[in-house]
């Protein structure tokens, strides 16, 4: 009875803190939990993960067995491409979790044993250097980004891998004439693989001219395939995603002839050589658009 008497304060602090913790944790947190437990936020938290290497298929993992992966993410600093070049060179599989939001966790396990299929594409360039870039005070676009880099990217814009492969068929226009009108274009892409999985068709414009930047993406179409199923992607190009500004920061659509890319990725050297598939390339007469 001393010892209740002597403690009677630190014996009810910890008793409520007890039920606070319990109320808390049992009451707000599974409310917190269950309200994110929907398909829509799953779908988006699974859809932020890139897979950026899986070298010798690694993934999915075996649940009996621990692997050496490399996971970068979630976290709120990480708004931009890093340095992981000795991942790359060290680290068989990587996953770059981005900002997955709530059910983040949950995706990238599930991503991790099998559970779903990775689809995300990378919406930034990671180089291999701060070296290859331009002075941080220099404001010329030169060397920046996918569109104006000259050297191969060690993960370039638009990449990302899967557990599944895609096929594509040949990609057909309404026309080949850009006119104010733009254009449509279709390709049918097929799952050839064993599981089911999502692809972003992509649809990059490159404005044959010296001087120009590189081929830009203007177009994207996501298709969600179950293993043997094909479906047709469909990609309208407005007339302006044939347009670029000139010197006088006026954008102009001007006559000349422009190159289409239509695939999974960028139509770059190092994107094809990450994945081994090369993307089509259709050929556009531009029509003068004021």
């Amino acid at each position: 009875m001393d010892y209740l008497a002597d403690n009677f304060a630190r014996i009810v602090y910890n008793v409520l803190y007890w039920l606070e913790w319990k109320l808390y944790y049992g009451i707000v947190v599974k409310s917190i939990v269950s309200e994110y437990e929907f398909p829509e936020f799953q779908e988006d938290a699974a859809r932020s993960v890139v897979l950026l290497k899986n070298e010798g298929g690694l993934l999915p993992l075996d649940k009996s067995g621990l692997k050496t992966i490399g996971v970068i993410g979630p976290n709120a600093n990480n708004r931009r491409a890093l340095a992981v070049n000795w991942a790359d060179e060290h680290v068989p599989a990587i996953l770059q979790g981005w900002y997955p939001g709530a059910e983040g966790g949950r995706a990238i396990a599930e991503i991790l044993f099998g559970e779903r299929c990775p689809e995300g594409k990378l919406p930034v360039t990671f180089y291999r250097s701060c070296e290859e870039l331009p002075d941080f005070e220099d404001y010329n676009m030169k060397g920046r980004t996918y569109r104006y880099m000259t050297g191969e990217a060690l993960y370039p814009f638009g990449y990302g891998l899967s557990y599944t492969r895609f096929a594509y068929g040949k990609a057909e226009a309404d026309s080949y004439q850009v006119t104010e009108k733009g254009v449509t274009i279709r390709v049918a892409v097929k799952n050839t693989g064993s599981m089911a999985g999502g692809e972003t068709v992509q649809a990059y414009v490159k404005i044959e001219r010296d001087g120009t930047p590189n081929a830009q993406l203007k177009g994207i179409c996501k298709l969600h395939l179950a293993p043997g199923e094909e479906k047709e992607a469909v990609l309208y190009l407005p007339a302006e995603a044939f347009g670029l500004y000139d010197e006088d920061g006026k954008f102009q659509i001007a006559e000349g002839t422009a190159s289409v890319f239509i695939g999974g990725q960028a139509p770059d050297s190092r994107s094809e050589k990450l994945t081994g598939y090369r993307v089509e390339k259709l050929e556009f007469s531009v029509l003068g658009v004021k």
